[in-house]
């Protein structure tokens, strides 16, 4: 297995475990829930998350059984672009702490700083390694990894 098989497996894994914690967040009764999103203060945080985990979802599911290399890299990346965005909204607004998987933190022996933090590297793991596996596969022409494609001759 290529080492940007394994990373996109380990993707489409932690992706799906932070989607599950969305939902166990959004189907719990924390009152947090019904708040408004820091950001988008139109949304409450449990509409964000249940938005979030089910794009999250989708793209994990895709990047398990799909096909095309580059849209899977392509996918976390864009992804990742998103989570980005909204950390930096956090930051401009001098916001402390990210609801990346919801209430879930409670449950959790490390205080929420430290949950913070990790998800932080784990945003950084995938949009580098999303990146890098997309600039191998689509930029520099590798087509084999991608359906479809009918070679010359």
């Amino acid at each position: 297995m290529r080492i940007e098989d394994l990373f996109l497996k380990s993707a489409a894994v932690i992706l799906a475990v932070t989607a599950m914690c969305k939902l166990i967040s959004v189907a719990g009764e924390a009152k947090v829930m019904a708040l408004a999103d820091p950001v988008f203060r139109f949304i409450s945080l449990r509409q964000l998350l249940l938005v979030t985990a089910l794009a999250e979802g989708a793209v994990a599911w895709y990047v398990w059984k799909g096909k095309e290399s580059a849209a899977k890299s392509f996918l976390v990346l864009w992804l990742c672009g998103m989570f980005i965005g909204y950390r930096l909204g956090l930051w401009l607004m001098n916001y402390k702490g990210c609801s990346c998987v919801g209430t879930v933190t409670e449950w959790l022996p490390v205080p929420p700083a430290t949950v913070d933090w990790v998800m932080k590297v784990v945003l950084a793991y995938l949009t580098a390694g999303s990146a890098v596996c997309f600039w191998k596969t689509f930029l520099k022409g590798d087509t084999k990894q991608t359906v479809g494609h009918q070679p010359a001759g």
